[in-house]
């Protein structure tokens, strides 16, 4: 196809894309085989994910990227080649204890992603997903270098720079949503919100995506927008999807982000990444 001549580096969101099992953070071996031969074949190969690169430690291993990651949206770059993370894009200190004070006074669950930790702040502990991170947290499951707190400490609350909040969406009303798109308004508070048809929210600095840090990683890089192809299927993923001279969509994928796709291929759970690469490279 012509269209990929041009390419020399992939790009590789990991929910709903590489991700067989989000929970387990679990890859396909074909995926992997994929990925290798990608690499003995001369290709760059990075990860782009909403994720912490923290929390994919094991991942980032699994996969050896020979480009950098784009982690946290866009918001940080980690270099595990030379063991350097750059912060690209956060909130200020005021803007942090804004997001948090709403939070806390709407009673959500949520966890803060700053530069090199996560806090869990746990507002009712019977939410599912909450039971198991605090299942998690108790049996040490959690990659090493995640400081998984349950944290209702003021002073990390005031001193935190936040580069996104998560939120578990379950507990979200719609008149929720727009209060809060009211307040962060309000509260002069630069952010955007995403929310798609997985089961979270996130609300991440202005004028950050995952596109926004590849256009960075590019210039550094001396790649040309045609060289990059990029795989995805959410919402945070429609701006690198654009910046990406190729970009291939899961078939599991948003409806918003299908009408930027190169090409559609087959869902995560039947391993859409492999079978393209194999099927065009």
């Amino acid at each position: 196809m012509n269209t990929l001549k041009n390419i020399k580096a992939f790009y590789f969101d990991l929910d709903g894309t590489l991700f067989i099992d989000s929970k387990l953070k679990k890859i396909d071996i074909s995926s992997i085989e994929a990925i290798n031969y990608l690499k003995q074949k001369g290709f760059k190969v990075g990860i782009a994910t909403g994720r912490h690169h923290i929390e994919i430690t094991k991942v980032i291993e699994q996969i050896n990227p020979t480009l950098p990651t784009i982690s946290v949206n866009g918001t940080i770059i980690n270099d595990s080649l030379r063991n350097e993370s750059e912060n690209i894009s956060y909130f200020s200190k005021s803007e942090t204890i804004k997001i948090i004070s709403f939070l806390n006074s709407q009673n959500l669950n949520f966890v803060l992603y700053g530069f090199d930790f996560m806090y869990y702040k746990v507002a009712d502990i019977s939410n599912d997903k909450i039971k198991s991170y605090y299942e998690m947290k108790q049996k040490n499951a959690f990659d090493e270098k995640v400081k998984a707190y349950f944290f209702f400490d003021e002073n990390i609350e005031k001193t935190s720079r936040a580069n996104k909040f998560l939120i578990f969406s379950k507990e979200v009303s719609k008149s929720k949503m727009q209060e809060l798109h009211k307040y962060l308004i309000k509260s002069e508070v630069s952010a955007s919100v995403l929310q798609g048809f997985s089961s979270v929210i996130e609300i991440f600095p202005k004028q950050t995506s995952k596109g926004f840090t590849l256009k960075k990683i590019m210039q550094d890089k001396n790649l040309k927008k045609e060289n990059i192809i990029f795989f995805g299927d959410g919402l945070n993923d429609i701006e690198i999807c654009k910046e990406a001279g190729v970009c291939v969509v899961m078939n599991n994928a948003e409806n918003d982000l299908k009408e930027h796709a190169t090409f559609i291929t087959k869902s995560n759970l039947e391993n859409g990444v492999s079978s393209f690469i194999k099927d065009n490279f």
